[in-house]
């Protein structure tokens, strides 16, 4: 399966957030939206980080409560690593292992295009397992 196929079945919207917004307006969206991650676009809608709750609580334990105020630019992670649409399931996945991170925001060349999850990844593969396991089950019935 390509990942594509997993920003279709969950959707191509993505929730990002300005470089300046603050960590608490931040941890504040994650909250209501139930999101563990965020991207960070610029003023022209650029791909410049993310910033997930790995982030805010390796910020809070270095900050204190002081870590409220910053900005996101000053905890996100602007090294992002990212994924093409075309590519499959197995490769994000282990993209995701190497670099020990939850969240790829899919790209398209230079446009954002969705963000997948460990879960998403691996809520599409238990369901191609579903699948694969009743077409054999059907044709075994089948063939009998």
């Amino acid at each position: 399966m390509k990942v594509a196929a997993v920003i279709r079945k969950k959707g191509q919207d993505v929730v990002t957030v300005l470089p300046h917004c603050s960590i608490a307006e931040t941890a504040d969206i994650m909250r209501h939206k139930r999101i563990g991650s965020l991207v960070v676009c610029d003023a022209k809608g650029e791909l410049v980080g993310v910033i997930a709750e790995r982030d805010i609580v390796y910020g809070l334990a270095a900050q204190g409560a002081a870590l409220l105020g910053l900005e996101v630019r000053d905890v996100m992670s602007p090294k992002v690593v990212t994924c093409d649409p075309e590519e499959s399931c197995w490769n994000a996945m282990a993209t995701m292992q190497k670099h020990h991170v939850r969240h790829l925001p899919v790209m398209d060349g230079h446009d954002l295009v969705g963000l997948i999850s460990v879960g998403d990844v691996a809520k599409a593969r238990v369901d191609d397992m579903r699948l694969e396991a009743r077409v054999l089950r059907d044709q075994i019935l089948a063939a009998h």
